[in-house]
């Protein structure tokens, strides 16, 4: 009798113990859990709070800051989403100019629009040659063509501007790739390059486009890179067409050989990348005329001179439309 009483309270012992052990258990894995979810819960919030931020700099309408806001279920689908409708929003004030930063590397990238000319292109090009400096032409389908073949084999880059410089071409996306083709089909025929630089007429900050189309511009500069294309605007503008710059010379309206060279050289300093606007239609003689100074002047500021390329850092204003 009393090895069955030592018996049965060694067996109540050890279920007391076990249901000790399963209780212990049962608090460490709820404990557990609980510190999951709790890292989950600040993981979500966290990863909400980056989105929030994404568009209240890149989305510029109410509506989608708050679409982006209440997607909860994924934010990383919201985020993608704010960006996109940025750049095919109809208003750009958002967006900003995007210029290279200072490295310590002193490049100039020279371009020339509107041309080729018959008078001012072949001046520019023997002064090109006399510095050995390398520039871009951004081409229009009106200039002497038959100049193009002496910008390639002088080495030159040849850009595409645009084939009628009529800002009518902003009237539609379609409108101003069938103008491009024209003059990138000019420019081949003449050249047997394809080029993959352009120019928008008037800049891709230009404000005459709204006009033809409201939000062409912002269509059209996302577009022509998904196309292939790099465009570039400038940060140093040599004021060779600003009309509140000219003056009568030869009763013809100019700027000033003097104002051009002081335009570019005093843009240039505190800059290491510099994408200077010039013009060689044939009324810009002072352009060419200015060429060996502004080319000696930016040497003595420590510039090299390079071609635009589709790898050529950027240049891009703010957008307008």
């Amino acid at each position: 009798m009393a090895k069955q009483n030592n018996w049965s309270t060694l067996m109540a012992c050890i279920a007391v113990g076990l249901v000790a052990v399963m209780a212990m258990v049962a608090v460490i894995i709820t404990g557990k859990g609980n510190n999951v979810s709790g890292i989950d819960t600040v993981s979500v919030e966290s990863s909400s709070s980056d989105v929030s931020t994404v568009s209240s700099e890149e989305v510029t309408s109410s509506e989608q800051s708050k679409e982006v806001d209440t997607s909860s279920e994924n934010t990383s689908s919201a985020s993608n989403s704010s960006v996109t409708s940025s750049l095919t929003a109809s208003s750009t004030n958002s967006n900003t100019a995007q210029m290279p930063e200072n490295d310590g590397d002193k490049v100039c990238y020279l371009t020339f629009d509107d041309g080729p000319s018959s008078k001012v292109t072949p001046r520019i090009l023997e002064t090109l040659k006399k510095y050995n400096v390398k520039a871009t032409f951004f081409v229009v389908g009106t200039g002497k063509m038959s100049v193009l073949k002496d910008i390639h084999s002088d080495g030159h880059a040849i850009g595409l501007h645009t084939d009628t410089h009529d800002y009518s071409i902003y009237k539609s996306t379609s409108a101003y790739f069938k103008d491009l083709q024209n003059i990138s089909d000019k420019v081949y025929n003449e050249t047997g390059v394809r080029s993959s630089i352009l120019r928008f007429p008037g800049g891709s900050s230009n404000t005459v486009s709204k006009k033809h189309c409201k939000g062409i511009m912002t269509t059209l500069t996302k577009e022509v890179q998904e196309r292939g294309y790099a465009y570039f605007d400038w940060n140093v503008d040599s004021n060779d067409a600003n009309a509140s710059k000219m003056v009568k010379v030869d009763g013809v309206s100019k700027t000033p050989k003097d104002t051009i060279v002081s335009s570019v050289l005093n843009s240039a300093k505190n800059k290491d990348k510099i994408c200077v606007l010039m013009h060689d239609i044939s009324a810009k003689t002072t352009t060419a005329d200015a060429l060996p100074e502004i080319i000696e002047g930016l040497r003595a500021q420590g510039y090299r001179f390079d071609t635009l390329s589709t790898s050529a850092p950027v240049f891009h204003m703010k957008l307008n439309n």
